[in-house]
């Protein structure tokens, strides 16, 4: 889930679905000609933001500078590509979008852990490993959205080119672009069947429409490429109407039912296909909110997940977007509502007052609960971010150092594949977290008070997170440096093997006992990469050895010795420095958390009681 769905979803819970509430009545005026033809986002509302950030208004300033502070940070982005996955599924090619059921897990009562199994609103951290797209799928809609919302807003043209960049990367050209269909996505090992369910990750490509109209807006996409835009999501839609995938999905009896109208919408939209957007609204959503939403709006199908509330305000979302996005069709849905009052209006004051009627008994657990959950949030966004950075530069140090030695490559490799699963793991812990904020902000509506909360601790916060991110960036420094040290030694070494293969061609002469001697010494000094305890006596009883079949190499070998002793020092050193930053490391961290922790969780009434409390509400 992308961090824009995060907000929309946040807007349900707190009784705002998709902005409606906080612009003031002075809000400027726009013309027409300003406003752009977006679907999901209200056009005439981000024109009047645009114009508050030429007015230099105030009340708008902080939330584009984090915009823009959002941008900046994808514009070092390198291309995305459903062709960088490392392995392929069988029967795809590197084109094809491919991912792994989120709620499928390995079978532990056969020895392979086929077939996977389901667990219920337990996400399988595995599928974000990068051998599969979601994980690039999320950050390529991410950035396209929120390049072209800045690009937009401050018609800069860094922001514009970058958005353009990673949509032509992924959609345009023939080397890198998706195949149009998701025939792959949510697979599951052990299981031959193509899943319907694996169009509701298709979803984020709503967002890349987005961007595409807010750049086309600010005429930053040529004609050609606008062509091209297109025929691919119209090659995407008659998969998803023609496919037996497809129509499988259409007929869904839940939230997956409402996010593949959704998609099927917009697309039609964007492909200017009005009369195929209107006929999906009468044969497929009509009929749905109809079969799904109860006469008093209550979302039936929703309430026999395993978090039913996370699943109603996500089906929420997905009517929010098309009561917006219908607004270019025949019907409305804000106004649309069946002769039995079935509506989106119905189903979402059902809601809000299920959240809004739960009197919780301690109230304020739900606040402390919702601020460690945001802090907790910041910090593994940020963790995120630097595995994912830190993976891509192993990837690049892994192809660099290809001319290693097969030991120092394969613990390269494992590294990386280490680091590949601790971003699966955090990842999950991500969206675990974001599924505790939502039940948080169901239980508690006081947003005012939240953020009055947040605001009285905010310098506090600020003064301990700068003091973390000095000593975290010196932290850095100091293991960078000690990386460059280890693979300069490294390269030393190599030159000193190359040495001793120059040294035996030179001595021919010598008997077959000192060929073997010397082949000896050579496999002695492959293994110092590995074997740094044990090096220091092998090669003492070599030099020895040697030293008494080659008096005229004595002095030499002496001298050989003891730059391999001093440099095994130097190795020894550096690890002890590195475990002592690892130590330092994790104890800042366990202090930060401890004085994070100290005076929230005081309360220990279960937040379960409050949940079983809102089911016997509703």
């Amino acid at each position: 889930m992308i961090k824009i769905e995060n907000a929309f979803l946040l807007d349900i819970a707190l009784g705002y679905p998709f902005g409606k509430v906080w612009f003031p009545s002075d809000f400027p005026e726009v013309t027409i000609e300003e406003i752009p033809n977006t679907f999901l986002l209200k056009g005439k509302q981000l024109a009047g933001i645009k114009r508050l950030v030429e007015q230099n208004d105030s009340t708008i300033a902080r939330s584009i500078e984090g915009l823009m502070n959002r941008a900046d940070a994808f514009l070092a982005m390198p291309p995305i590509s459903v062709t960088q996955k490392k392995d392929l599924h069988e029967g795809t090619t590197l084109n094809d979008y491919c991912s792994l059921a989120k709620y499928w897990w390995p079978n532990l009562d056969t020895k392979n852990g086929l077939p996977y199994i389901r667990r219920d609103g337990e996400v399988n951290p595995d599928c974000y490993n990068q051998k599969y797209d979601l994980n690039r799928l999320d950050r390529f809609s991410e950035a396209t959205l929120i390049l072209g919302l800045a690009g937009f807003i401050t018609e800069k043209k860094v922001y514009l080119n970058k958005a353009m960049s990673l949509i032509k990367t992924w959609l345009i050209d023939s080397d890198t672009r998706q195949t149009p269909h998701f025939r792959f996505a949510q697979i599951v090992p052990g299981r031959d069947a193509e899943r319907a369910t694996g169009l509701i990750e298709a979803r984020r490509l709503i967002y890349v429409c987005e961007s595409i109209q807010l750049l086309k807006h600010a005429n930053a996409v040529s004609e050609q490429d606008e062509k091209a835009l297109v025929e691919w999501f119209r090659e995407l839609l008659t998969w998803m109407l023609e496919s037996q995938q497809g129509q499988k999905a259409l007929k869904q009896k839940n939230n997956i039912g409402f996010w593949v109208d959704l998609q099927c919408l917009i697309y039609a939209n964007f492909c200017g296909e009005r009369n195929k957007a209107n006929k999906l609204i009468k044969d497929f959503l009509l009929p749905r909110i109809e079969d799904q939403v109860d006469v008093d709006g209550k979302l039936k199908r929703e309430l026999t997940r395993a978090m039913p509330y996370d699943y109603a305000a996500f089906t929420l979302m997905a009517l929010a977007g098309l009561s917006t996005s219908s607004e270019h069709n025949e019907i409305k849905l804000d106004e649309y509502s069946s002769e039995e009052g079935r509506n989106f209006q119905n189903a979402f004051k059902w809601f809000n007052a299920a959240v809004h009627n739960n009197d919780l008994q301690e109230p304020s657990l739900s606040l402390a609960r919702f601020t460690i959950l945001q802090q907790e949030l910041a910090q593994l966004r940020e963790e995120i971010l630097q595995l994912e950075s830190q993976l891509i530069g192993e990837q690049t140090q892994l192809n660099a150092e290809a001319d290693l030695d097969d030991e120092v490559r394969s613990r390269l490799t494992e590294r990386l594949e280490r680091a590949e699963k601790e971003n699966g793991r955090l990842r999950a812990e991500l969206n675990n977290i974001y599924r505790s904020m939502m039940s948080a902000a169901f239980h508690y509506r006081g947003t005012d008070f939240i953020f009055e909360e947040q605001a009285k601790r905010l310098k506090e916060l600020n003064r301990v997170r700068n003091k973390d991110k000095e000593i975290n960036i010196k932290l850095k420094e100091e293991l960078d440096q000690l990386q460059n040290d280890y693979f300069k030694t490294l390269k030393d070494l190599q030159s000193q093997k190359q040495e001793n293969t120059s040294l035996q061609t030179q001595k021919e002469e010598l008997k077959l006992e000192l060929e073997n001697q010397m082949l000896l010494n050579k496999e002695l000094m492959k293994r110092i990469t590995t074997t740094l305890s044990n090096r220091v006596e092998r090669t003492e009883n070599l030099l020895a050895n040697l030293t008494k079949q080659l008096e005229s190499k004595k002095q030499s070998n002496r001298e050989k010795l003891k730059a391999f002793e001093q440099k095994e020092k130097n190795l020894l050193d550096l690890n002890k420095k590195i475990k002592t930053l690892t130590r330092d490391k994790d104890r800042y961290k366990r202090l930060f958390k401890e004085a994070a922790q100290s005076k929230t969780w005081r309360y220990t009434s279960p937040l379960r009681k409050v949940l079983d409390n809102v089911k016997g509400r509703s």
